[in-house]
């Protein structure tokens, strides 16, 4: 306002730009794992139960959960379209947009959800404009009415119950443990903005950026895992990289500084490489690079420690690595 004020000529300066605003501490959001989801779950009544299930595997917002209709939910493709949203006014309860263009979306459901779903829906009128969770009178539900009756008294009972069941456990807690639960079963920022409906990735990111850290502390561990299993594989293959007492270097071979193991077809065997005087006087190493040079126009072999760490395929030959000059 001062500063309409200040462009309108109204005010010859602004006596708030100086202001130094406090800082606003970052709330930590709870999230829960699935023994405490279904702790929560079985504790609630019906429908909310249903309601927070589908929270905490979908991630919807209280507004857009609360403004489903049968008609947006279908079984047989395992889909939910967002396409409203509710909010209370006055103590009533108004349908409008949802948060964000990208907040309208469709997203799939996991299979064990649509078997709860389904027995809810037998037990909901054939209108397909109803609502999908609604009051005894089918009215829509007001997200603090529910809040105050059915939400604050179970997370308090569980918690006094429970001692890591976290006190003060909000419902837009559901939304991050859903995040957490994508992100820690591998979707990367793109395929987590998509079912939250988040307007950018940047905002995905900023959001949940402590639960992008701890999985990717788990794909270095992964990455360990891998190598380990390549030193493994190349202690095996040691032997056979060696030229014999005759100077002929075995098809089946492995460079252990470049991770390559190249192994002969079943059905077409690798030629052998040509053989290299026993008196020369190269070391072994030029002795293997010359060997595969010679060998150049023969068929080349499949990657087997490609296909170990679960790259794809990209034929049934594959050239072969060289060794740097």
């Amino acid at each position: 306002m001062f500063k309409v004020a200040r462009l309108s000529g109204a005010l010859r300066y602004n006596p708030a730009a100086e202001v130094q605003l406090p800082s606003v501490r970052r709330y930590r959001a709870a999230v829960l794992d699935a023994r405490q989801i279904a702790q929560l779950v079985e504790s609630m009544p019906a429908p909310f139960d249903l309601a927070v299930l589908f929270c905490a595997y979908t991630g919807l917002r209280a507004g857009e959960l609360w403004a489903l209709r049968l008609r947006h939910v279908d079984l047989l493709r395992r889909t939910v379209r967002v396409q409203d949203a509710v909010s209370e006014v006055a103590g009533g309860v108004v349908f409008g947009e949802p948060k964000s263009e990208t907040s309208r979306r469709t997203i799939a459901l996991p299979r064990f959800l649509c078997e709860r779903l389904y027995e809810h829906l037998v037990t909901r009128p054939g209108d397909q404009d109803a609502m999908l969770f609604a009051d005894a009178k089918g009215r829509p539900i007001r997200h603090t009415a529910f809040y105050g009756r059915h939400w604050r008294p179970t997370v308090a009972r569980l918690a006094a119950a429970d001692p890591t069941f976290p006190a003060g456990l909000r419902f837009h807690d559901l939304r991050h443990t859903a995040a957490s639960l994508l992100i820690n079963s591998g979707a990367d920022a793109k395929a987590v903005q998509h079912r939250l409906g988040h307007s950018t990735t940047a905002l995905t990111l900023d959001t949940y950026s402590h639960v992008f850290d701890v999985r990717d502390r788990a794909l270095a561990d992964a990455l360990d895992e891998t190598f380990e299993q390549i030193k493994a594989h190349a202690r095996r293959a040691a032997d056979h990289a060696q030229p014999d007492a005759a100077g002929t270097l075995n098809p089946k071979w492995f460079n252990l500084q470049w991770g390559y193991m190249g192994a002969a077809d079943a059905d077409d065997p690798a030629p052998t490489a040509p053989r290299i005087p026993s008196d020369q006087s190269d070391t072994a190493s030029d002795q293997r690079k010359r060997a595969l040079a010679e060998a150049d126009g023969n068929r080349t072999r499949q990657d087997s420690c490609a296909a170990l760490i679960g790259f794809e395929d990209r034929g049934a030959h594959q050239e072969p690595r060289r060794l740097p000059a």
